[in-house]
């Protein structure tokens, strides 16, 4: 049983020994509430964004009944390089109907966004979606929160 332990704690240290990248961390739009949670390893990045849309009383049918909600929440994931400050990711946006370039610039405390191209995905030309609006959009300073 000794031995279990002490592998456990073996492994606990090692993992606690893994540092975070300098930019990694949870970052926050103070205009719409959302929030972004940044993670790198080596020269790679993945950013997920994490909000509620409103939904105008759309319904969902569960096990449990009808549930009528004024919000959803959604996620998209972005994933790619970044070479000093910078880091250009692809992604998706409004609910896959846009593939999305950011180009995001790390300074202290905050994460500098600007979306550099949007096209639309299949789902964005069955829907008709102007993707490339979206390049228009101003740029976004999001605040470190932790």
């Amino acid at each position: 049983m000794l031995k279990k332990i002490a592998a456990l704690a073996a492994m606990l240290v090692a993992g606690a020994a893994q540092a975070a990248g300098q930019y990694d961390g949870i970052y926050f739009n103070p205009s719409s509430s959302s929030y972004f949670s940044v993670h790198t390893n080596g020269n790679s990045m993945i950013a997920v964004g994490l909000s509620a849309v409103p939904a105008n009383n759309l319904q969902f049918t569960t096990a449990l009944g009808v549930v009528r909600v004024n919000s959803v929440a959604t996620w998209e994931v972005a994933t790619g390089g970044i070479a000093g400050n910078n880091a250009i990711l692809l992604g998706t946006n409004l609910y896959g109907a846009c593939d999305i370039t950011y180009d995001i610039d790390f300074v202290p405390g905050a994460a500098i966004v600007r979306i550099a191209g949007a096209i639309q995905s299949a789902v964005g030309r069955q829907s008709g979606i102007n993707c490339g609006a979206l390049t228009s959009t101003p740029v976004l300073t999001l605040p470190k929160a932790f």
